[in-house]
This record gives structure tokens, C-alpha cells and sequence, in this order.
């Protein structure tokens, strides 16, 4: 199962027909990384959602 367990989703976009793409900044320094005192990656997730943008 995917998780994708932030607060702030920074953006969410149509990428064509069947795509969007879900994005989150890491916000560094000033949030909790999942590694003590490392900045976390920023994160973008592309979702075949074909079914759901008719």
C-alpha cells in the first residue's frame, strides 16, 4: 500500500487525459524529517486516475 502522510501537499496537477501528479516540498529545516537532522526529498507522485477525470 502507498502512503503519502503529509499535512501540506504543496500541489496537485492534470498532467494529460489520464495523469495528475501530487507534489510535497519538504519545507526544510523547519519540519520533521524521517531521518533526524537530514532534509527530506521533495516528493511527487504520478497517479493513473483515468477513471476518475471523465
Amino acid at each position: 500500500m502507498l502512503t503519502f502522510p503529509f499535512v501540506t501537499i504543496e500541489n496537485v496537477d492534470v498532467v494529460d487525459a489520464n495523469h495528475i501528479i501530487v507534489g510535497n516540498d519538504n519545507n526544510f529545516p523547519f519540519s520533521s524529517s524521517r531521518w533526524p537532522n537530514m532534509a527530506d526529498d521533495n516528493e511527487f507522485i504520478l497517479l493513473n486516475v483515468k477513471n476518475f477525470l471523465k
